[in-house]
């Protein structure tokens, strides 16, 4: 579904992305025009979404994370937050 809403300029940071629902929600976000973070266990699996979501024209960054360790979880976000803010130049 194009245009049903505009999130050009924002980040979505979307787990369990390395398939399933995942990979499906993180494809409608970039179809919006969010740059997308995506995040789970598996990087291989990740590298392969990520190809995927960039030809759709949005940044993609991958980050392997498990959901179930907060500090993995913590760690993610910040590096997140970090490589957003070098590629936009602003703070999320």
């Amino acid at each position: 579904m194009k245009n049903l809403f505009d999130l050009t300029g924002k980040v979505a940071i979307v787990t369990g992305a390395s398939s399933g629902l995942g990979v499906d929600f993180a494809k409608a976000l970039a179809n919006q025009g969010a740059n997308i973070a995506i995040v789970a266990r598996r990087e291989e699996k990740l590298k392969e979404v990520q190809k995927e979501i960039e030809e759709i024209g949005v940044t993609c960054r991958h980050y392997v994370c498990d959901v179930m360790k907060t500090e993995q979880i913590k760690s993610a976000v910040e590096q997140v937050e970090k490589d957003m803010q070098c590629l936009f130049g602003k703070e999320l």
